[in-house]
């Protein structure tokens, strides 16, 4: 029990880190010079692939 809300919680930390940090990212782009058909949400996208793809390096760890 004490180790699933410890996930649970852990999970939500983490969630909401990056969920501020990639608002701290948008805002120090929009004032950035990007090429046309990479403004808005395009230029979003390309710069949360890498990190995405960090994340999906832990999904298979668990805790046995």
């Amino acid at each position: 029990m004490e180790s699933c809300l410890l996930s649970i919680l852990g999970t939500v930390l983490v969630n909401n880190v990056v969920l501020v940090k990639f608002l701290g990212l948008r805002e120090r782009l929009s004032p950035a010079q990007v090429p046309g058909a990479f403004a808005g949400a395009p230029i979003g996208f390309v710069t949360a692939g890498p990190p995405a793809l960090a994340f999906m390096g832990f999904a298979d760890l668990t805790a046995d």
